[in-house]
């Protein structure tokens, strides 16, 4: 026998006794066994060979019935608890007889039927109980003390009461827990399909998002061509012409805004990461949105203190502060004003974004970030807007480390807050 081979048959010898029964069943029936000779070697106790053999080869049988369940639950499921009783009518008749005080062991078994078996599995485990308790008297192997029989009588009916409502709200449980696997099956179902609409709906919008770019991409700049030739152009004509772009441009701001959320909810959203002064973003951000400010008569001011650079994509944070600039912009009325502010914070670089607008209703400012959530002042007001700047704002936000807060009081104004780290932390 080579080495290799002795380890794998000392291996095999671990697992399975030499009859091939697992060691494991063997100690377990090897407990059942002890625990027999255990009780019919207490004070009082008639032991004989024929007794001690019953029960070790009932005990055997309780735990090798209950070692089958895997395999025949049908069958453990009846023959271990009726093992249990003959050995346990055994125990009684080595101990003692009805006087020995064992007769509560007759409950374990009914308890396990009332559990896992049927109303007539119960019935026959009553039925068997009963024989065992009565054929030792009857065989005169017993005596029957002074009420014993009524005792009995009692603890049976406690047992049948306690049995049968067992059984019956095990019964349902069971229901229930059979409603609830088919409701989380429908739902998984339910949550599958959305998954699979979901994908449609990413998978639509992406396909439509890229082919309106190429055209209105090729609208504005042919746009771009005829508003610079002032010379051939009426002042209507220009005065037309700057409409269609300024809606050309709301459809490219539009499809540039519905693929970030494919590529955010694909996961595919990619920074480029440098070193940037947010205060010159905040400049750039004011010097764009100035001539819409001063067509409105909004005062737009900037206040900058001397803050550390951070670390961020220069183009997606450019982004969210236009979004929040214009966005306090559109949501003042003409006369009030917009405040820019950057500073330090502890140790972060605090930016906000104030307006002396319309406001948000308090009960509204939890879903002001939701994707085409729309704000009921501005509804109201007949504000245009697709929902989506915050959203996408807030997005960027959020893969920086950072958040958006926002503190609005209806009618009198609103401030956007976003901290950011320096790049030296």
């Amino acid at each position: 026998m080579t080495a290799m081979s002795a380890s794998a048959a000392a291996a095999s010898a671990t697992q399975t006794s030499p009859l091939g029964v697992p060691r494991r069943v063997l100690a377990i029936a090897s407990a059942a066994v002890a625990f027999a000779f255990v009780l019919l070697a207490l004070p009082g106790s008639h032991p004989g060979r024929g007794e001690l053999a019953a029960a070790a080869a009932l005990g055997i049988a309780v735990v090798g019935f209950a070692a089958l369940w895997p395999a025949s639950p049908g069958i453990a499921k009846i023959a271990a608890p009726l093992a249990y009783v003959a050995m346990a009518a055994v125990l009684l008749e080595g101990g003692g007889g009805t006087s020995s005080g064992f007769g509560g062991l007759f409950l374990l078994p009914l308890l396990w039927i009332a559990i896992v078996g049927s109303r007539a599995q119960l019935a026959l485990g009553f039925a068997a109980v009963v024989v065992a308790r009565v054929l030792p008297v009857l065989i005169g192997h017993s005596a029957s003390p002074p009420g014993a029989w009524r005792s009995s009588a009692v603890l049976g009916a406690v047992a049948a009461i306690g049995c049968i409502t067992m059984q019956q709200l095990v019964r349902v449980a069971r229901l229930r827990a059979d409603e609830l696997e088919a409701a989380a099956n429908r739902l998984a179902g339910q949550n599958e399909q959305l998954r699979e609409l979901e994908q449609a709906k990413d998978g639509f919008i992406a396909i439509v998002s890229h082919e309106l770019r190429t055209p209105l991409t090729s609208i504005m700049g042919y746009l771009e061509i005829l508003l610079e030739d002032e010379t051939s152009l009426t002042d209507e004509q220009q005065q037309f012409l700057a409409t269609v772009n300024r809606n050309v441009g709301r459809l490219a701001t539009l499809v540039n805004e519905l693929l970030f959320l494919v590529q955010l909810d694909a996961g595919r959203l990619e920074l480029d990461l440098a070193e940037t002064d947010v205060a010159l973003l905040l400049a750039e951000a004011t010097d764009a949105a100035r001539p819409v400010a001063d067509a409105r008569n909004i005062r737009l001011t900037l206040e900058a203190e001397d803050v550390p650079p951070t670390v961020c994509d220069r183009g997606r944070m450019a982004q969210l502060i236009d979004n929040l600039v214009s966005n306090a912009l559109k949501y003042t009325h003409e006369g009030g004003s917009v405040e820019v502010r950057v500073g330090r914070a502890d140790d972060a670089i605090a930016v906000s974004v104030s307006d002396t607008g319309i406001g948000i209703p308090a009960d509204e400012l939890p879903q002001l970030f939701g994707r085409f959530f729309r704000a009921s002042s501005a509804t109201r007001e007949g504000i245009p807007g697709t929902g989506l700047g915050l959203a996408i704002s807030q997005a960027i936000a959020g893969a920086h480390g950072s958040t958006i807060t926002v503190h609005s009081t209806p009618a009198r104004g609103t401030r956007f807050e976003l901290l950011l780290a320096p790049a030296s932390s």
